[in-house]
């Protein structure tokens, strides 16, 4: 047995290391530490004393960590065609890496040496096997050990530096060798400072780039594309996303594309930035082999031309329920077609497709994780380790807040984890008595680049100098009692909505109550409900209206009439719920074990689902985005 998990005493009452290993090698061992089953956070990822670096200081130390400078294009040059490939050699690493999963233990462990040996060059390959899903266990396993050997520092945050240092250069070399590194993309953060590093080159002084014109007829799908959907988005203002010359060729790619996922992403820049009428009924012809994602961003996109029009029609989950949506857009669109100018129409997408998941692995303790995944279901990144949060959203790029409930902060991080700010929430309590004990449950971004943080016993919105704005404080006394807030939303108009528990000594009704700008109850706009849960959610959901996540079932409210009426869903533990462009609602349902994501329809009917695959695990919230 070459490769060995021990059990060491570490120092320290009651503390269990769990190492692997392969005994014979001088591999550092990699340990997480345990106490009594939690794993321990050696490093406080939830300082509050971190302060937020810039962009420019994370890519010094990226790029300080391979010895390369940002002004040296020549050495950043480089270190990109060292880890490039050509279709020949990937196939053949490829073929090593899939060895590692061979039944025989002496072919596993030859081609385990044989990817060590090659070093660099293997690093994104093995970094993709590694996040495939689909791939045995065992490649995964000896792929991400390898990793750990050869890769002395983040490929993915040094690709990232260099390419963004590259593209405020000037090479003729640039171009080519992004092309050509593309497929060895290994990180979503390096393929899309590679597209927006081509965009911006696609056209210099008018004149297309020379490069990216051959590439329209490269047989890699992931290079012809790209360089496809540079022309159009790179295309000058004047152009209107359409090179002269060129874009012939780019929509004549699109008709033509087999590929599904890059065919997609063309025809959504064609209709977003060309505003090519023929990129709708491109859209159309596509739904019914379309996944998931895809169809969330099709009814975004074709909703928001048709507006008032649009045809009543649902995309659930059977080939021939996408095959009637397909006839009844394409029934609309020889209509509409006529009388439709897309240069008139501000379109903008709502949805990318993506849905992100934040769950619990309680066999390790307060293993919290947070997992994207694309529109085809597969993973595109993974932030582990990060506490016992309750709540996340996404801000400006792609920075994720988070609150956690134990240590009572609000962080800001990058899709790699590196905390960028963070700060500790302290609420002085009116009632006496020194600080509240805060607990978030949720956070909301708000338009003026506020953050809304609902706590059990209170409401703070903190300003984008992280200076409290606004606070509510419930109440402590015989009319109140210790009544929680459970849910909190900031409405449109300003008001802020709050969802809390029984009322009082007397067992009044659980109501929602609103607060107004300065933090002040507005006492005529209260309204009975039922007993809303911990942790729970107000969405709005139309004009006064919203759907509270009570105890058993979300329920949708009329706040003109105070009545419950409309949408109504049995739903165990209700915490989070998404409305879609199309209408459908998104959330997580704890009925079934394991548990899974959820698309039904304003009437109930079920339109996909999502299950997670490992039944260890538990879902805290789901977003899709």
């Amino acid at each position: 047995m070459r490769f060995a998990r021990l059990l060491l005493p570490v120092a320290g009452a009651g503390l269990i290391g769990i190492a692997d290993a392969m005994p014979g090698e001088d591999a550092p061992v990699q340990v997480l530490v345990f106490q009594k089953g939690i794993a321990l956070q050696l490093e406080d990822p939830n300082n509050p004393s971190v302060k937020s670096p810039d962009q420019a200081e994370l890519d010094k130390k990226a790029l300080d960590s391979a010895n390369l400078k940002a002004t040296d294009p020549d050495g950043l040059l480089k270190y990109l065609k060292e880890r490039t490939l050509s279709d020949t050699e990937l196939t053949k690493i490829q073929a090593v890496i899939k060895r590692l999963g061979s039944e025989d233990f002496d072919g596993r462990l030859k081609a385990t040496t044989d990817l060590e040996k090659m070093g660099p060059p293997a690093i994104a390959p093995l970094r993709l096997a590694s996040k495939d899903s689909n791939n045995a266990a065992e490649v995964i396993y000896r792929a991400e050990w390898i990793l750990k050997r050869i890769e002395k520092v983040s490929h993915a945050d040094v690709a990232s530096a260099a390419i963004r240092a590259l593209a405020k250069a000037k090479s003729p070399d640039i171009v080519p060798t992004l092309l050509g590194f593309m497929p060895l993309s290994d990180s979503l953060a390096v393929t899309e400072q590679i597209q927006a590093t081509l965009t911006a080159a696609a056209v210099v002084d008018g004149k297309p780039d020379p490069v990216l014109v051959e590439a329209l007829k490269s047989t890699n799908v992931l290079r012809r594309t790209a360089a496809a959907i540079a022309f159009v988005e790179g295309a000058p203002a004047a152009d209107g996303g359409r090179v002269k010359g060129i874009y012939p060729t780019v929509l004549e790619l699109a008709k033509t594309e087999k590929e599904p996922v890059q065919k997609f992403q063309l025809i959504k820049s064609l209709l977003l930035f060309a505003k090519e009428k023929e990129a709708a009924g491109l859209l159309i012809e596509m739904i019914p082999e379309m996944a998931r994602g895809q169809i969330w961003q099709t009814e975004d996109l074709l909703g928001q031309i048709a507006g008032k029009d649009a045809p009543k029609v649902k995309c659930l989950k059977t080939k021939d329920s996408l095959v009637k949506a397909q006839t009844a857009w394409k029934e609309w669109w020889k209509k509409a077609e006529p009388t439709i100018d897309l240069a008139k129409l501000s379109l903008k997408p709502q949805l990318r497709g993506h849905f992100v998941l934040l769950f619990h692995d309680y066999r390790f303790g307060q293993n919290a994780m947070l997992t994207e995944y694309g529109p085809d279901d597969k993973e595109r990144w993974k932030l582990p380790g990060l506490g016992n949060p309750a709540d996340f959203v996404f801000g400006k790029d792609d920075r994720i807040h988070i609150v956690d409930q134990n240590n009572s902060t609000v962080s800001e991080r990058d899709r790699a984890g590196k905390v960028l700010s963070s700060s500790r929430i302290e609420i002085d309590n009116p009632n006496g008595g020194g600080k509240l004990f805060c607990q978030p449950q949720s956070i909301q971004l708000l338009e003026n680049g506020s953050r809304l943080v609902v706590c059990r016993q209170a409401v703070v919105e903190y300003g984008k100098d992280g200076k409290e704005v606004m606070k509510y404080v419930r109440p402590n006394n015989a009319n109140f009692g210790n009544a929680d807030v459970c849910a909190a939303l900031r409405m449109k108009n300003g008001d802020t909505i709050l969802g809390v528990q029984n009322n009082g000594p007397q067992g009044q009704a659980p109501q929602m109550i609103t607060i107004d700008a300065k933090g002040k109850e507005i006492k005529d706009k209260a309204i009975k409900t039922g007993p809303t849960s911990y942790f729970s959610t107000i969405i709005e959901s139309g004009e006064d209206r919203v759907i509270l996540g009570e105890a058993n079932q979300f329920v949708e409210y009329n706040l003109k009439t105070g009545k419950a009426e409309g949408f109504k869903r049995p739903s165990n533990n209700p915490r989070f719920i998404q409305k879609l462009p199309s209408g459908n609602f998104i959330f997580l349902d704890n009925s079934v074990y394991p548990q899974r994501v959820l698309e039904i329809t304003p009437e109930g009917e079920e339109a996909w689902s999502y299950t997670m695959k490992d039944p260890n695990i538990q879902p805290i919230k789901v977003l899709i985005r």
